[in-house]
């Protein structure tokens, strides 16, 4: 299956992402499965309204598959403004509904990522690979320039004078790809709980 995880952005200087992805199930010599996700492409465009975003995913090859799912921001599915919203625009053009149904918290979210951003001991491999051409993620994740400048960008915590972090959940800027990654982790694979490192309570996409 290609799982489509979008944040739609807010704002002139946000950026409407897309990341698209599969997961990958592999037998261990020791028994058990070492699952991997792979990010194979991303739109990461400002100015182009959803109709757009979707005309550009629907030429993409990985738009052939014929298993595909979409999760977008809980935010976004029930803001109409007088128009559809976010994700109503994607049901009523191409008859996808998000599959993530409630807010998710900021460090809730990246306690799933981090998840997937370890290297499996057993195996000496990530849990998560990146294609090189989604230069919108690796921005946010401080290992390219931003796109729109040339700058670094990277999703981070707010910090003082001295270089000291402020506040309890990292600054909401620059953070786009990852926020849409972590809608699709947390649909696809629920939270992680505190003690246990199992699932929440989430609606699974299968």
């Amino acid at each position: 299956p290609v799982y489509i995880s979008e944040d739609p952005g807010y704002g002139s200087d946000s950026a409407h992402a897309i990341v698209v992805w599969q997961g990958v199930d592999e037998p261990t010599p020791d028994g058990k499965v070492f699952r991997q996700v792979r990010v194979v492409d991303e739109i990461y465009e400002r100015g182009i309204i959803t109709e757009g975003i979707i005309d550009i995913c629907m030429m993409r090859d990985w738009w052939k598959n014929d298993t595909k799912y979409y999760v977008s921001d809980p935010h976004y599915i029930d803001q109409h403004h007088s128009q559809s919203s976010v994700a109503d625009t994607w049901t009523e053009k191409v008859g996808l509904t998000s599959m993530l149904g409630h807010r998710i918290q900021i460090n809730e979210g990246t306690e799933r990522l981090k998840t997937f951003l370890k290297i499996d001991e057993l195996s000496g491999r990530a849990g998560v690979v990146i294609d090189p051409k989604c230069v919108g993620l690796l921005s946010e994740l401080g290992v390219a320039p931003n796109p729109f400048d040339g700058q670094v960008r990277a999703y981070r915590w707010g910090t003082d004078r001295e270089g000291n972090v402020v506040g309890s959940k990292p600054e909401d800027r620059y953070n786009h790809s990852i926020k849409a990654l972590i809608y699709g982790l947390v649909s696809r694979f629920g939270l992680v709980t505190s003690n246990s490192g199992q699932k929440g309570r989430v609606r699974r996409l299968r």
